[in-house]
């Protein structure tokens, strides 16, 4: 969450149209958490990705 997030924050000060787009594994939280706003532990699942589709919320993550 937090590579995405600084690299996006600032393409963004570059260039306003710049749209950032993280693909969520299954098995990951973010998912959820983005739409519903709520950390379901019943979805977190195994995922191969390194990074991403972790089982906790990056600190640093920004859905902005």
């Amino acid at each position: 969450g937090g590579t995405i997030s600084g690299i996006s924050r600032y393409l963004k000060s570059q260039d306003k149209t710049i749209r950032s787009v993280l693909l969520d594994p299954k098995g990951s939280i973010y998912y959820k958490y983005f739409y519903e706003g709520v950390i379901d532990p019943l979805v977190i699942g195994p995922y191969q990705v390194e990074g991403v589709g972790e089982d906790h919320l990056a600190k640093c993550m920004d859905f902005e």
